[in-house]
């Protein structure tokens, strides 16, 4: 099973070595008693390790200060909706990297571009994954997954039902760019987008944030810090654009607001796109 297709070749040495410990000791133990047992941990989990593809996995040339990194896209091949995913890696130092995306990806779908601190050698074989750790979506509840390499066991643990009480006092339909453009290439040869928010709801807002992934799988965000009272108007703001220059090459993936309500306490608010679902959090004080 190779690097590029599964997770769990990234522990592949680790994972012979505990196998071949697991069988040397269990010769008094119930071979039978041992699968049935993994096989109900497996069925009990809604997504397993094996069902996370790893798209584009390489290790990149050492940046200017000699820092080597890991690079990947996940693919989710379960039949489930993932909301994250965690891997902790030892690298040939002995250091531990954390390789993490929390993009809500359906079954099938990719997520953007995520990296971590590769190893010193550049070689991915010197990557050994210690665990991993998915947040799942059944039904109408969230299912936190955790899987131990070594141990080659899961812990499965179900949320709530997911409830949200609070209606948002701010749709992303409130929030109209004006004058939207992609500008032509700088020196470098890199664009951006353009662009200036405005508020048409009736809550005053105090930043607005949209994650975008481009063309090439990066992630750009484009966010104003401005107060915007209702019908008022943010300064400039840009990101990266796509390379191809086309507008339609971003895929909006998150938006967080904050707002103010009538007594001006701030209110978080979350859209999901891909859930088209709205978390909304009303600040304490």
């Amino acid at each position: 099973m190779s690097l590029k297709s599964k997770i769990l070749s990234l522990a592949i040495i680790s994972l012979i070595s505990v196998t071949a410990l697991v069988g040397c000791s269990s010769s008094s133990d119930n071979p039978s008693s041992n699968s049935s047992q993994k096989q109900n941990e497996e069925t009990k989990s809604p997504v397993l390790v094996k069902d996370i593809e790893f798209v584009d996995a390489k290790v990149l040339e050492p940046d200017s200060v000699g820092t080597i990194y890991f690079e990947t896209q996940f693919k989710n091949n379960s039949d489930k909706t993932i909301k994250g995913i965690s891997i902790e890696l030892e690298l040939d130092n002995k250091e531990v990297a954390y390789l993490s995306s929390y993009d809500t990806i359906k079954p099938g779908e990719t997520t953007s571009k995520t990296q971590c601190f590769g190893p010193t050698t550049g070689n991915k074989d010197d990557m050994k994954a210690k665990s991993v750790s998915i947040t799942a979506i059944e039904g109408d509840k969230e299912v936190y997954i955790d899987y131990d390499v070594k141990l080659d066991k899961y812990d499965v643990i179900e949320g709530d039902v997911a409830s949200n009480t609070v209606k948002s006092p701010v749709v992303v339909s409130d929030i109209e760019f004006v004058n939207p453009q992609i500008l032509d290439p700088d020196s470098i040869g890199s664009r951006y987008f353009k662009t200036q928010l405005k508020n048409n709801s009736k809550s005053i807002i105090t930043s607005a944030s949209f994650e975008y992934e481009i063309d090439n799988g990066e992630v750009a965000y484009l966010s104003s810090y401005d107060t915007l009272l209702p019908g008022d108007t943010s300064s400039n703001t840009e990101c990266f654009a796509p390379t191809t220059g086309n507008k339609d090459d971003m895929k909006l993936k998150t938006v967080s607001i904050t707002a103010l309500d009538e007594n001006k306490k701030e209110i978080y608010i979350d859209y999901d796109v891909k859930l088209d679902k709205y978390d909304v959090v009303e600040s304490i004080d």
